[in-house]
């Protein structure tokens, strides 16, 4: 499930790019704001696996998220890794 503003249903630099660029498909979209609380939120209660976060929030340390540039490292590498709900996600390793 991915979270992000309104808008990223037709932004190429939002769901369509991601679709386009990686051939990623999520199980649906939600509505959120421009990554801030309400994304965090939905990040924490497992409503979405996936949200638009800007790369200054302080909250993609301070919860281990894995931010765009290490999502592009580990495709790109191929290195994936399963998280506990049995999902996929890229590899924190650096």
């Amino acid at each position: 499930m991915l979270g992000g503003l309104p808008e990223c249903l037709q932004r190429p630099f939002c769901l369509l790019g991601l679709q386009q660029t990686y051939g990623t498909q999520f199980k649906g979209f939600k509505p959120l704001d421009a990554g801030g609380m309400l994304t965090v939120a939905a990040l924490d209660a497992g409503e979405i696996d996936v949200g638009l976060l800007l790369t200054t929030d302080p909250n993609i340390a301070r919860k281990s998220l894995v931010d765009e540039r290490t999502v592009r490292r580990c495709v790109k590498s191929g290195q994936l890794a399963a998280d506990k709900r049995g999902g996929r996600f890229p590899s924190r390793r650096r």
